[in-house]
């Protein structure tokens, strides 16, 4: 998925995401999908690449913004689990983390809600590779077990 941040502004985009228990022990993608505006291309669910414009003046990159809202819908009656998110939301992946400080997390809604804060101060590049991190809780016996998602990759910079 793609997103541009035009010059000086700022951007909000909510998803619903679905965690998937692990298949033959390995993870697997989790699905999510935009809810109200869709963003600027499909890339592929895997990948996100966000670019903010280069155009924009060091006081327009102090407050532009991509605040991506990832919310996993509540258990319903018949379902066996219940799933929160876990921690700081985000696995990053050994070799792919956020060296640039570029993404905040903030859990909110009963841990229902990954809010994401990505920000571009320089004119650098800079690729990632994450796991979301959840709890499934099952429903009858209240075990819990943490699970992460296949790893999606970004992308964060200026074009």
């Amino acid at each position: 998925m793609k997103f541009k941040i035009k010059k000086g502004e700022s951007r909000i985009q909510h998803f619903t995401l679905v965690p998937e228990s692990p298949v033959d022990g390995k993870a697997v993608p989790w699905t999510f999908t935009p809810v109200g505006n869709k963003p600027d291309a499909e890339v592929g669910v895997e990948n996100l690449k966000i670019e903010f414009s280069k155009k924009s003046s060091k006081g327009q990159k102090q407050t532009e913004r991509l605040v991506l809202i990832f919310q996993i819908p509540a258990a319903k009656a018949k379902d066996l689990y219940s799933w929160r998110f876990f921690g700081d939301g985000l696995l990053y992946c050994e070799g792919g983390e956020d060296y640039l400080d570029r993404i905040s997390t903030e859990i909110t809604d009963n841990a229902k809600s990954l809010v994401l804060t990505i920000k571009c101060l320089s004119d650098e590049v800079e690729k990632f590779n994450f796991s979301f991190l959840a709890m499934r809780r099952t429903v009858a016996t209240g075990e819990c077990h943490i699970f992460s998602s296949a790893d999606p990759d970004g992308e964060v910079g200026r074009h």
